[in-house]
């Protein structure tokens, strides 16, 4: 039977909160580029150390804009055995989940689950599965399935998330890449491949295609100061030489597994020595940013690399607006939102040929270099900061806008869902 706009419950493992309000971006945007095809209310759970007395658990609603979200916050179990902490947490976010569900539908019931990465987000899925009939899909982002990351081998739960899997009405994943790595855990379902979606509101060529020579840069404070200490010829050379610096940018945790953030350092620190007219804008946070910055200094590269930590979404969109380019150096992936977001504001990139990139990539879109060969990554940066005019933005973000955009995805959605109903 068909419904034309199907009641639906997201119920991620990530999604943005009080905690982290970047934590699960990606799903929240997913929310938002469906909520026209269906009656859409997001279930989150997540532990809360700073909840106290007698109360075990914090409701929190909102309406984002169209979209019922309510978190559910449960204390954080303090025993001294680590056991007993998990079992205990294990049980209240199992109880937040069901007690969450009775506040969003009281008198009804959705016709759908939509589970956002294994495996504990599962726990209600399973349980309206086999108690109310109601059917359930996944969307699965981790890379932890993937042989060059071997996260989910080492943990030891993979005959378990291969249970819940094998009990979804079909699963989505985000590349081709990553459907086969579940597929090789045993995981027999039927698979869509839809990508990340993007928020072409936000990310998107603003001005058209970009005329590079007319920006300007802004220097940093050590720039400014040694400009300041020599104002004759020199000051009017290095002002010239900023304005026609190349704009690069990094998007992404300041981690060295997988980012590999100090590997990414240490290859612009080879770059500057043939090259100066430069500028890495780096953006993100992560527990390697305090090696990222002592390497920045001990190699005398404050000058080129300036770090702007986080921001919000359109900061990020800002940023890559202009840009010349964005690259990634990563060891694994699936399909990294940063470059459809990238590619929407019609910025070219240099990235890893990994398999769940090289699914989306086409020559329009920029450079490719074989993963962690850190010469082939230096060669395409160099590259690109010779060729990086030659792109056409505006093309670019046209082309990205269809792949990625939030109307063509909905439309693959709203598909995923009607064969999710009527077949199960």
């Amino acid at each position: 039977m068909k419904i034309n706009k199907p009641a639906v419950l997201f119920l991620p493992k990530w999604y943005p909160y009080k905690g982290d309000p970047f934590d699960g971006n990606f799903v929240e945007n997913h929310a938002h580029s469906i909520k026209q095809i269906c009656d859409l209310k997001v279930l989150f759970v997540h532990s809360d150390e700073e909840i106290k007395g007698e109360s075990n658990y914090v409701f929190e609603e909102k309406e984002n804009q169209g979209i019922r979200e309510l978190r559910v916050y449960f204390k954080k179990a303090d025993s001294p055995i680590g056991l007993i902490n998990r079992l205990i947490n294990f049980i209240r976010y199992r109880k937040a989940q069901f007690l969450g569900y009775k506040r969003l539908y009281p008198d009804s019931k959705p016709d759908l689950c939509h589970v956002h990465v294994l495996a504990r987000s599962s726990f209600l899925a399973l349980k309206l599965k086999k108690e109310e009939n109601i059917p359930f899909v996944i969307t699965e982002h981790w890379s932890g399935y993937l042989p060059e990351n071997g996260a989910l081998k080492a943990s030891g739960k993979a005959t378990y998330y291969r249970r819940v899997a094998n009990q979804a009405a079909a699963i989505n994943t985000v590349s081709q890449h990553l459907a086969n790595a579940m597929k090789a855990h045993g995981i027999v379902n039927k698979f869509t491949v839809i990508p990340n979606v993007v928020d072409t509101s936000i990310f998107c060529n603003e001005s058209g295609s970009k005329v590079k020579d007319d920006r300007t840069r802004t220097p940093d404070s050590n720039l400014i100061k040694k400009l300041e200490a020599d104002p004759s010829t020199q000051l009017r050379n290095q002002s010239q030489r900023l304005e026609d610096n190349v704009n690069i940018l990094f998007v992404g945790n300041i981690l060295q597994r997988p980012k590999r953030i100090l590997d990414i350092i240490q290859v612009f620190g080879k770059i500057a020595k043939v090259r100066q007219d430069f500028k890495l804008h780096i953006y993100g946070e992560g527990r390697d940013e305090g090696r990222m910055l002592l390497m920045i200094r001990d190699l005398g590269l404050q000058e080129f690399i300036e770090y702007h930590g986080s921001t919000d979404r359109k900061g990020v969109a800002q940023a890559m607006q202009q840009a010349d380019f964005l690259f990634l150096y990563s060891e694994f992936e699936n399909q990294p939102c940063v470059i459809n977001e990238a590619l929407c504001c019609g910025c070219p990139v240099v990235v890893p040929d990994i398999e769940g990139i090289v699914e989306f990539m086409q020559d329009d879109f920029g450079l490719l270099f074989p993963r962690l060969k850190a010469e082939k990554f230096e060669e395409a940066i160099l590259k690109m900061m010779d060729s990086h005019k030659n792109y056409d933005s505006s093309r670019i973000s046209e082309m990205a806008a269809e792949k990625f955009g939030e109307s063509s995805l909905a439309n693959q959605f709203s598909v995923f869902y009607q064969n999710a109903i009527e077949n199960s």
